[in-house]
């Protein structure tokens, strides 16, 4: 239902409070009613969670279909079916915001919203490829279907603010991109000029008898991958320096243009097995090479590439700065209130009456506070020392030694809860951890000595104990501080996370499409890293986004193609290696710097 409008007879307003104005399509006014209905539907409190719910269950089904899938099957009808309907709610989505928004003109229209472009097209790019079923073999057309997970992030809380941030810093990632576009292109002349066609000449394998020159090429069965130098031969067991017509990693680890001479600066900048082409260049050319190699990985790697960090760190913190500005323009009842709320959230001892009792004073004595720091590393020493194939005896005096130390802590709680009270106890923050894992370590106790047998591994049990490292940091304000940062950062962190798993998602089923079922095989078996099904994609994916890319790289383009390789790896590396990686580093960096301003504003 539309509630009163904000100009009686033309304009509506929205559940939410969205005024809808103006004429949609130049034919619907906001109290018309087809409008009023797709108004009703738009603001709708199933509509967002429904919506959301079809995009989950679309990707669940492209996850579920594989390249290597034979056509024909139920399964592929199933699927079929499945991307129809799904197509059709994307459509009336789509259809009932453009009649309840309006399609361009006018304030928020749904083309002014840049989330709806991507809804647009993914659903645009449907429609064509449903109705020319041959569009959809097209590389594009299968590469806006891998997009349509992005459309989940914008119903995922704070993560719209965060991908706005993203966006408003590409303009300085432009520009460290040109820098680092044009590093590549200088050390890549660089290295055309120096082994343009040396990696060509490489050992022959045993069993070779041909020409092997430039004119009459070996044959690649033959390729040793053992770079020479022609005129200074140093192959092993006699084998001959022979001339190959393709570079050695599938003909990308080269020097014979600039565009291949920046696959290996990219794994320079990467340190993604860098080292390789370093020393068949060596060999093929001259030790000396080196004088090239070494300024590459110090320039690119620890200089242009580390300006994407800075970039990226800059413009959260901006962010950061901006939020905490509309923060402080709250008004003073607020910000007393919610400092109230934060003081009253630090767990004290409550005062009891017990604290004049010997019980109370040796509760909340510095000494029984270092002794269980003591006896805290002690523990965790013994829970270091079992090893594999340990003596028997070993053992039993390693568990002695535990269940001693765990009769130690059992005493402790009993000392605070005696001197301090239930009440008093349970109230501090650390003696909820310290009272929660001795629990537990007696349930352990008693499992062990009545030897009964349940669903839970004891051992699990045991793990838990290593818990009690964190009550290091009540004596050690300097790690606290650290984990403070850290979990002053998760909220921020976890949304990071959600999108590197989005973006990890999208990069899979992108890899599905341009090469499954393609990759060159590993001696008859399918190579560990590959895009033939959703899981090894993940992966995939997620290896390469961590910088180890270049293996799978060469195997990619000598089975699917080198500029979609090239293509996909480029956008891979820039979007999960260049930026949501160096985004950790940022909130990390910022929650640290916030700690300190506030530890120093403490002091003043």
């Amino acid at each position: 239902m539309v509630r009163a409008a904000a100009k009686p007879g033309e304009d509506a307003v929205g559940r939410s409070g969205r005024v809808y104005a103006g004429k949609s399509l130049f034919l619907f006014g906001a109290r018309s009613t087809p409008r009023k209905q797709a108004i009703s539907i738009v603001e709708s409190p199933l509509f967002d969670p429904f919506i959301l719910l079809v995009i989950l269950g679309n990707c669940a089904l492209m996850a579920w279909n594989s390249p290597l899938d034979p056509p024909g099957t139920q399964k592929a009808a199933l699927i079929g079916t499945c991307e129809h309907v799904a197509l059709a709610i994307f459509t009336a989505e789509m259809v009932v915001k453009v009649l309840s928004f309006g399609f361009v003109l006018g304030r928020g229209a749904y083309l002014r919203d840049p989330w709806s472009w991507l809804d647009f097209v993914v659903v645009m790019l449907g429609i064509v490829s449903f109705f020319v079923p041959w569009l959809g073999n097209f590389s594009i057309i299968r590469a806006a279907r891998a997009m349509r997970p992005l459309r989940a992030l914008k119903r995922v809380p704070g993560m719209p603010l965060l991908i706005e941030s993203i966006i408003a810093s590409f303009g300085q990632l432009l520009n460290v991109a040109i820098l680092c576009a044009l590093s590549f292109i200088v050390f890549g002349i660089f290295g055309v000029e120096l082994l343009k066609g040396k990696l060509h000449w490489r050992c022959a394998a045993p069993g070779f008898d041909g020409v092997g020159d430039m004119d009459f090429p070996a044959s690649d069965e033959f390729d040793s991958e053992e770079a020479c130098n022609p005129d200074a031969p140093s192959c092993a067991d006699g084998s001959r320096c022979v001339y190959f017509e393709e570079d050695p990693g599938a003909d990308t680890v080269s020097f014979d243009s600039v565009l291949k001479a920046s696959i290996w600066v990219m794994q320079a900048a990467t340190f993604n097995d860098w080292t390789d082409p370093m020393y068949l260049s060596m060999n093929a050319y001259s030790p000396w090479v080196l004088v090239y190699f070494l300024p590459v990985v110090c320039v690119v790697g620890f200089f242009v590439f580390n300006l994407f960090l800075a970039v990226v760190y800059d413009e959260f913190k901006r962010g950061a700065e901006e939020e905490e500005r509309k923060t402080a323009e709250q008004s003073e009842e607020d910000r007393e209130a919610a400092e109230a709320t934060t003081d009253s959230a630090e767990p004290l001892l409550v005062p009891a009456a017990a604290d004049l009792s010997l019980c109370g004073r040796v509760a909340r004595s510095e000494a029984l506070n270092r002794v269980s720091t003591a006896l805290v590393v002690l523990n965790l020493v013994l829970m270091c020392m079992p090893y594999a194939d340990q003596p028997e005896e070993y053992e039993r005096a390693i568990d002695q030694a535990e269940t001693v130390i765990s009769l130690l802590f059992i005493v402790e709680m009993a000392l605070k809860l005696l001197g301090l009270g239930c009440s008093g106890y349970w109230s501090d923050k650390w003696n909820k951890l310290d009272g929660t894992i001795v629990l537990l370590t007696s349930v352990d106790l008693v499992l062990s000595a009545t030897g009964t047998k349940v669903g839970v591994n004891v051992s699990f049990f045991r793990i838990l104990r290593v818990a009690r490292m964190f009550r290091l940091m009540r004596a050690w304000p300097a790690l606290y501080q650290v984990c403070s940062a850290l979990v002053g950062s998760l909220y921020q962190i976890s949304n990071i996370l959600i999108l590197f798993l989005m973006m990890n998602v999208i990069f899979a089923l992108l890899g599905m499409q341009l090469f499954g079922g393609k990759l060159p095989l590993d001696d008859g078996e399918v190579p560990r890293q590959h895009f033939d099904y959703f899981m090894p994609a993940m992966l995939t994916t997620f290896i390469a986004m961590t910088g180890e890319w270049n293996e799978t790289f060469q195997a990619c383009a000598e089975g699917g193609g080198f500029w979609a390789a090239m293509g996909y790896f480029t956008a891979l590396l820039l979007v999960g290696f260049l930026v949501l990686a160096n985004l950790f580093v940022a909130i990390l960096a910022e929650a640290f710097s916030l700690d300190d301003d506030e530890e120093g504003g403490g002091g003043e």
